[in-house]
């Protein structure tokens, strides 16, 4: 994980109070992973890149995790790799809030910066 000091506020500003902030290429394959924590529950998910489209800016990731008692296998979502665009991710786990993907950064044309967390209501936007 990087500074979150320094793209925590970047990720809140265009609206995901991002739990975590995670560096990544944007190449076929690559596997990143991510643990939010909702009170006293941590849901554990694995991501890999399945394929990456630089004409038309997304990105297809498979998703697995798991809470206990819970476990996801072989979810795949569609991501677009253009700033500040949101993707809620696949909300199997019953009791936990939605949590949401979003492109905070692209440092270069093969890199990016991700945000994974809940959105912001507006009227939390200015606290």
């Amino acid at each position: 994980l990087i500074e979150k000091a320094y793209w925590g506020p970047k990720a809140r500003a265009s609206g995901i109070e991002a739990s975590q902030i995670i560096p990544t290429s944007l190449q076929s394959q690559v596997k990143f992973e991510s643990e939010v924590e909702v009170g006293a529950k941590k849901i554990a998910l694995y991501y890999t890149i399945l394929k990456y489209d630089p004409v038309n800016e997304v990105m297809t990731l498979r998703v697995d995790g798991g809470a206990p008692g819970v476990e996801i296998r072989n979810n795949v979502f569609t991501l677009s790799t253009k700033l500040g665009r949101f993707v809620e991710l696949p909300n199997l786990f019953i009791g936990f809030p939605k949590l949401y993907m979003q492109i905070i950064d692209r440092p270069s044309p093969d890199q990016a910066i991700l945000a994974i967390g809940e959105k912001i209501k507006a009227s939390d936007k200015s606290s």
